[in-house]
């Protein structure tokens, strides 16, 4: 039997709105350091996201992700997330090719203009993650989150 490990779970949806928070306070990205920055925190959306994706994926019984942009699709199609948002997040994925294994010569112009693309998005990603899981609770087993839950908590196998 498998868990949904709702502590992973806000603990990765909580970095996403501080990362959305950094985001929205800061006025420009045009120091070395800034754009620094900007690089690592588009990695740590789209790390989040896939992350997210795969734990839900998993522990909803979701069919298989064949790739990254697979587990955006079944997050669509299990309407975990809007088909707009869907469209803003597979942009954003994009970009992980770049942020990780291209960081050497990332253009910032269009990491920046595709983050603004995708915003929306990824504002409203850890709402949509918890209005699903809410609606789900009552019908799929979760990993315990206290003691006395573990002590209750059947083994796997």
């Amino acid at each position: 039997m498998y868990f949904v490990d709702r502590t992973l779970i806000e603990e990765q949806l909580t970095y996403i709105e501080r990362l959305n928070d950094i985001y929205r306070t800061q006025r420009s990205w045009v120091s070395d350091i800034d754009q620094l920055a900007f690089e690592r925190m588009v990695q740590g959306w789209i790390e989040a996201v896939v992350d997210t994706g795969n734990l839900l994926i998993d522990g909803y019984f979701m069919r298989d992700p064949g790739s990254y942009e697979d587990i955006i699709a079944i997050m669509e199609d299990e309407q975990v997330v809007s088909k707009k948002e869907s469209q803003q997040l597979l942009k954003l994925l994009e970009q992980r090719g770049h942020v990780v294994r291209q960081f050497y010569r990332i253009d910032s112009v269009t990491l920046q203009e595709t983050v603004k693309a995708s915003w929306e998005a990824l504002q409203s990603f850890p709402e949509a993650v918890r209005s699903f899981m809410k609606q789900e609770t009552s019908v799929h087993a979760f990993k315990a989150e206290n003691k006395q839950d573990k002590d209750r908590e059947e083994p796997t196998s």
